[in-house]
């Protein structure tokens, strides 16, 4: 939306704009959020004193309130689990 269009429209028209931004931004945050939980999760695996005694929290705890509808609907593998499945993949 242009400016011009934006302070030319209704109430509904901007805050309907607005909120779909907003949703858009929120959305790309979570995408961000994810790939970057992921990347440490792996980053963690390489070292085999830290998967013995992780202190890291996961980012997706961290901001848990984003989270709070995607938790409840997926199951998140701890990093114990995510190892015993690759050994036995060999």
């Amino acid at each position: 939306m242009k400016p011009q269009e934006f302070w030319n429209c209704t109430y509904r028209e901007a805050n309907l704009y607005v909120q779909s931004f907003f949703e858009l931004k929120e959305d790309n945050l979570k995408i961000e959020i994810q790939l970057l939980d992921a990347l440490s999760d792996k980053l963690l695996m390489s070292d085999p004193q830290i998967v013995k005694k992780p202190v890291f929290k996961k980012l997706i705890k961290v901001f848990g309130k984003l989270f709070e509808k995607d938790v409840e609907n997926t199951e998140t593998q701890s990093l114990e689990e995510i190892v015993r499945n690759l050994r036995g993949m060999k």
